[in-house]
């Protein structure tokens, strides 16, 4: 069914931009120089903010800062029942840290990698 409709819905598909005048362009080639243009000039622009009015800004904000207790809190090894209950709650297909390994895997051998999840926020 989806297939039979492409060819009809692609016949009624019009694309257009503006270009520097404000005039309509509508066919693909004078788009495609069009974003060259474009996405040319904005790289090649220069940053219209110096160092001090950076520095100005941020000394104006107020960033809050972690306490002792907080920063300890996270700092603390895991506990095994907070990583247990993280790979019960995981949906499946996906790898909870960056070795690949799948919520699977985890959930399959959590009793003896427990052990070296309980460390992984120190090491890393």
């Amino acid at each position: 069914m989806t297939a039979s409709l492409w060819p009809r819905w692609e016949s009624n598909v019009s694309i257009e931009v503006l270009d520097e005048q404000g005039q309509s362009v509508c066919t693909t080639e004078p788009i495609a120089d069009r974003f060259c243009r474009y996405y040319t000039t904005l790289y090649k622009a220069q940053p219209t903010v110096d160092d001090d009015s950076t520095e100005d800004y941020l000394a104006r904000i107020a960033i809050k800062c972690l306490t002792n207790e907080q920063r300890e809190r996270l700092m603390a090894p895991l506990e095994p029942g907070e990583i247990r209950a993280v790979l019960k709650d995981m949906p499946a297909g996906q790898a909870p840290i960056m070795d690949g390994l799948t919520v699977a895997f985890y959930k399959t051998y959590q009793d003896i990698l427990i052990h070296y999840l309980r460390r992984w926020p120190q090491m890393a």
